[in-house]
């Protein structure tokens, strides 16, 4: 009798089948997640590791190089000032700032190792020290955000790739263009100008040691502060001596520039110039365009304020005859270089300070008399000898400022006592459009609005 077989199924085979396969859809799936991470994180990197800075920044002075104003790039509700590029980076500054913020510079490829290692060891030990390189700074500068673990890591790959891209020149040269000097300025070469009034090729010693004590913290070495610039110059001495111990100084020159630190004092600034600030204004609007770093303008800060104190003076004598304002321009007759600017009294006064009356479109009034006299000797309607009537029946509808009348006068009397109706007479006799053709001709006219428009009216305004 056969006997029947009875198939039995291995026990564990469809588990271990259902382990294998889930296994594997596992690891294809944790490795279909790290590489669309890693690519997220690459591409990141590679969006950020480009060079970029906002536009440098004007700073304007007098004709004698006085200080008169800097115009900031506004980032975020704050004012930014500088970002100047530099053309060549001075090799004293070069190695100033390596041997303050990044000794090993030459030697990694934008992340220091053996800095990292004595950072972690220094944390685990209660101390504290920096792993930030130069290339990891401008990475930092370029797009701040919270310090963390993910954000340093960002940083150390930004900058690595930064490195490999632009080279370590580029990378410094970005760092001296981009680094906090202080004040809310930024960039070696901005600094230079705002602090010593100097270009940054000609910075001493001990000057640069100064500048490069500052980026590591511009709140702590602010040299407006007695406390700011005692530490920055304990800064800067490290940087010296550590230049000095790398046989990049001689020891006539360490000592030289030790004594040249202690006595240093950097400039200070009023926040402006009040009474040039018309001016100042007036110059920032004809700039505003133009990628210009140092701004030399025709302006004479001293006289500036001579001619705005007598302003004020002559304002206040006439302001019980009812004078609201006051506006003066002085300028070189040579060049037609503006010398001094005066907008109004005050800017923050009443009566609407803030308008600039120096360069509002107004009546010329009676600054076009002489042109029309010299016209109509031109063309012979008058000579020195005639007599012009002036009174109230001349037939022109034109009346004297002072509704006073003197009667028959001479050219030059006429002129002379700036007398409206015989001017009149002469842009009648003159013709309206050869009046207005005639000041075209020397600039005071565009020539675009009809003669008619303005009448006999032209010879007062």
């Amino acid at each position: 009798m056969p006997i029947p077989i009875t198939r039995h199924a291995h026990p564990s085979l469809g588990l271990n089948s259902q382990k294998f396969f889930g296994s594997f859809f596992q690891k294809r799936t944790f490795f279909l997640l790290f590489f669309l991470l890693s690519l997220v994180f690459f591409s990141e990197v590679a969006s950020r590791a480009h060079l970029s800075a906002p536009p440098p920044t004007p700073f304007l002075t007098d004709r004698h190089g006085q200080f008169l104003a800097q115009f900031g790039d506004v980032q975020d509700g704050r004012t930014e000032y500088g970002y100047w590029m530099l053309r060549t980076v001075p090799d004293r500054i070069a190695r100033a700032t390596v041997a303050l913020e990044d000794r090993r510079f030459a030697l990694h490829p934008g992340v220091d190792p053996y800095a990292i290692a004595r950072a972690v060891w220094q944390h685990l030990t209660g101390g504290r020290s920096g792993a930030s390189t130069i290339a990891m700074q401008v990475a930092r500068m370029q797009h701040p955000e919270a310090r963390n673990p993910a954000s340093k890591i960002m940083e150390a790959a930004t900058a690595i790739l930064m490195t490999a891209r632009y080279g370590r020149a580029g990378v410094l040269e970005q760092y001296l263009r981009l680094a906090p000097f202080g004040q809310d300025s930024h960039g070696i070469a901005y600094a230079a100008r705002w602090y010593f009034d100097r270009p940054v090729s000609d910075l001493s010693w001990a000057q640069i040691a100064l500048l490069a004590a500052i980026p590591q913290s511009p709140g702590v070495y602010n040299l407006d502060y007695p406390q700011g610039l005692k530490r920055a110059k304990a800064r800067a001495v490290l940087a010296l001596g550590r230049l000095y111990g790398q046989r990049v100084m001689d020891r006539p020159d360490y000592q030289e520039a030790l004594a040249d630190l202690a006595a240093l004092k950097p400039r200070t600034y009023p926040a402006r110039q009040p009474d040039a600030l018309h001016a100042i204004l007036a110059i920032q609007a004809l700039n505003a365009n133009a990628p210009v770093e140092l701004v030399h303008s025709t302006i004479d800060l001293g006289l500036e304020r001579d001619v705005t104190k007598i302003a004020r003076l002559r304002l206040a004598e006439l302001s019980g005859h009812g004078a609201r304002q006051v506006a003066v321009i002085v300028a070189d007759r040579a060049s037609m270089g503006v010398l001094a600017l005066v907008g109004s009294g005050h800017y923050g006064a009443r009566n609407d300070g803030e308008i600039d009356y120096a360069l509002r479109w107004r009546s010329p009034g009676s600054t076009l008399k002489p042109f029309i006299f010299a016209q109509a000797l031109d063309l012979h309607v008058i000579s020195s000898d005639s007599v012009l009537l002036d009174a109230p029946d001349s037939g022109t509808g034109v009346d004297n400022a002072d509704r006073r009348y003197l009667g028959p006068l001479l050219a030059a009397q006429a002129l002379g006592n700036s007398r409206n109706v015989p001017a009149a007479s002469l842009v009648r006799l003159d013709g309206l459009d050869e009046s207005q053709w005639f000041l075209a001709e020397l600039g005071l006219n565009d020539g675009l609005a009809q003669p008619g428009r303005y009448g006999l009216t032209l010879a007062i305004g």
